[in-house]
């Protein structure tokens, strides 16, 4: 995201003004916080994960009184900081805020991630969603999904999609698709998005699925045909595009999210105000605005909705995993 963007995002959102607790409420939280709070971001500063983790800080801040500090701890597909998160107290006052790809896929594709997803974390909120979008090269002759799958029927084998690396979220959701369809297609594995994009719109592979953060400039300048996305429901940033459900892929649903998690045994109290009041930002006709310009969708929701969609994540994606014989690294 631009500098200009990134300033005027956290201007907005910066603009919501909360209160400080009462005194009722810090009383039912035990007077917490008691101290400055920890937001543990698994990844390097700058990407949507470590953007929208400073937004929520400032707004959990402002709610709670003491500073929400976001602290950067990245290194081995996020586990570095999750498993620093998953070892801290459980009173409040450090907290995770990773993507789905460090939390629920990494420890299916890393042979010892050191911490596990669903025993040593306790859901607070899902903050933004992102859906994939599936990308083609515009040397291939296709124009709609039906076009592409007939297309690659035809060439068994032959085709070649990118990722960001091997077991990346953008491998998954390609090998679920490949799957879905009933088609065959080699991986070609990249080091980041960038260069994994860059090489559809080259020619040098013919399809991937990646972020509509990541994509849709170059599907707007042409360089690359955008045909469907991977979310239950169309976005408003790219209106025209269909979902997959749409093109014929019923129930297809995957997403990139980011969301805030604390260590098991966190006071269930301290949680439920937390998601309250992430609840109450996420409402904000500025944080939407923002946050869907970003090509992310705002979340929220009670964390028993955030801890079931891990689960069925972690089902979903670990199948995905067997199938394509998706090797730990």
């Amino acid at each position: 995201m631009r500098e200009l963007d990134r300033r005027a995002l956290f201007g907005a959102l910066g603009a919501v003004v909360t209160a400080a607790p009462s005194g009722t409420m810090a009383d039912n939280l035990g007077g917490w916080p008691l101290r400055p709070v920890r937001v543990v971001v698994p990844f390097a500063p700058g990407g949507p994960t470590d953007i929208y983790a400073r937004l929520m800080a400032e707004h959990l801040g402002r709610t709670f009184g003491q500073p929400f500090v976001v602290e950067n701890r990245a290194g081995a597909t996020g586990s570095v900081g999750t498993m620093l998160v998953a070892r801290a107290a459980p009173d409040g006052h450090t907290l995770l805020f990773p993507s789905s790809s460090s939390y629920v896929i990494a420890p299916l594709v890393l042979r010892d991630a050191g911490f596990d997803p669903l025993k040593d974390f306790l859901p607070v909120s899902l903050v933004a969603n992102c859906p994939f979008y599936m990308l083609a090269s515009p040397a291939m002759p296709v124009r709609s999904v039906a076009e592409f799958v007939a297309f690659a029927r035809e060439r068994p084998g032959r085709l070649n999609f990118s990722s960001p690396g091997v077991g990346s979220a953008g491998h998954f959701v390609a090998e679920l698709f490949l799957h879905r369809a009933g088609i065959q297609a080699v991986h070609v594995p990249f080091n980041g998005a960038a260069p994994s994009v860059t090489a559809v719109a080259a020619g040098d592979v013919q399809f991937a699925f990646d972020t509509v953060g990541t994509a849709q400039p170059l599907v707007a300048e042409g360089r690359i045909r955008g045909l469907a996305l991977t979310g239950a429901r169309r976005m408003d940033v790219v209106a025209e595009v269909p979902t997959l459900a749409e093109a014929g892929f019923e129930g297809f649903d995957a997403a990139l999210w980011v969301g805030l998690l604390a260590p098991v045994g966190t006071p269930s109290a301290i949680i439920e105000a937390m998601n309250a009041a992430i609840d109450r930002l996420l409402v904000t006709p500025e944080a939407r605005a923002r946050i869907a310009a970003a090509g992310y969708e705002p979340g929220g929701g009670p964390p028993g909705a955030m801890q079931r969609r891990i689960l069925e994540e972690t089902r979903v994606w670990g199948e995905v995993k067997r199938v394509a014989g998706i090797q730990a690294a």
